[in-house]
């Protein structure tokens, strides 16, 4: 399963979509400072996640 997951971070507010196959794993790099984009606004919360079947190729919050 494929999920769309929306992160906020608990220091700034600013909110962040991703899209992984182990949900808990990515939030966990994400609060660890593995990724870059998000590493500066540590830590996160999920505030929303999606599971799909298959792997989307394009995701727009709309859909959301």
């Amino acid at each position: 399963m494929y999920f769309v997951y929306i992160l906020e971070s608990l220091s700034c507010g600013r909110n962040y979509v991703g899209f992984t196959q182990d949900l808990n794993s990515r939030l966990e790099q994400h609060n660890r400072g593995n990724v870059t984009s998000t590493k500066p606004f540590r830590p996160w919360k999920i505030i929303y996640s999606e599971g799909k079947k298959r792997r989307l190729k394009h995701v727009s919050v709309k859909n959301i």
